[in-house]
C-alpha cells in the first residue's frame, strides 16, 4: 500500500484470479470495496484525505479463493496498514424505491454474451452489464438526492441500457427531448420510482490513520 504517484487521473480497481489492484485511487474506495459498499455517499466520517490523497494497493491470494475472503483480507489489510476501525448503521431517512411498473417488468437478464463490454455512461445515458438493481440504484443517487432501495422482489443480475434527459437540461440541448429520468425508468425498464421513507446502511469511520508504506 503506498502513496499513488504523481497523476492527476483516477485510474481505479482491477481484478484478476488471485490478484486485486487499485491504481491510484482514494483510499476511501478501497475502504469501500473492502466492505460491500457501491458508493462513497454511504461512507461517513473520517477526515478529508481520505477523499484527496491517492494509492495504489495490490492484494494477492490463491486464484480459488472466494470472493467474501478476499474482502475480508483487504479488511484486515486496512486495519493492520491504516489503524481502520469502522461500524455499520442503519439510518431511516427519505428514499426512493425501485417498483415494478404496472405494465410489468423490461428488464433484460444478465447474458454472458456481454461479459467484457464493460460499462459505459455519460450525461443521460447508462449502459451496464451483470448488475443489481441495488447497484443501478447507486448510479441515480447524485440526480435524485436520494439513494434508491430495491423492493421489486426481483432477483439476479442485469443488462441495462437507458437514456433519459437529466434535470436541468437546457431546452437547446440535444438531448432535450429524452423522458424525464423516471419515465425512462418506467418505459424503457419497467422500474417505477416511489418516494417513502426506509433505512439506509452506513459505513461509519470510527479511527483511520494514514498508511504505512511497504
Amino acid at each position: 500500500m503506498n502513496p499513488g504517484p504523481g497523476r492527476s487521473v483516477y485510474v481505479g480497481m482491477k481484478t484478476d484470479p488471485g490478484r486485486t489492484s487499485f491504481s491510484h485511487v482514494p483510499l476511501k474506495v478501497v475502504i469501500r470495496t473492502a466492505y460491500g459498499f457501491d458508493t462513497n455517499a454511504k461512507i461517513d466520517g473520517g477526515p478529508g484525505w481520505l477523499d484527496t490523497d491517492m494509492y495504489d494497493v495490490t492484494g494477492t491470494y490463491p486464484a480459488e479463493t472466494p470472493k467474501e475472503q478476499t474482502l475480508l483480507m483487504l479488511q484486515t489489510l486496512l486495519a493492520e496498514r491504516c489503524k481502520l476501525a469502522v461500524h455499520r448503521e442503519n439510518r431511516e431517512q427519505p428514499v426512493f424505491a425501485f417498483t415494478v411498473a404496472p405494465g410489468g417488468s423490461k428488464l433484460k437478464p444478465y447474458d454472458a454474451a456481454n461479459f467484457g463490454n464493460g460499462n459505459r455512461g455519460g450525461k443521460g445515458h447508462l449502459e451496464l452489464h451483470n448488475i443489481t438493481l441495488a447497484q443501478l440504484g447507486n448510479f441515480f443517487y447524485g440526480e435524485l438526492g436520494r439513494f434508491v432501495v430495491d423492493e421489486t422482489g426481483l432477483t439476479g443480475t442485469w443488462d441495462i441500457k437507458l437514456d433519459w434527459a437529466p434535470a436541468g437540461t437546457p431546452v437547446d440541448d440535444p438531448i432535450a427531448d429524452r423522458p424525464s429520468l423516471a419515465k425512462a425508468l418506467e418505459g424503457q425498464l419497467g422500474l417505477k420510482l416511489e418516494s417513502k421513507k426506509g433505512p439506509v446502511e452506513y459505513l461509519v469511520i470510527d479511527h483511520v490513520e494514514k498508511p504505512t508504506a511497504n
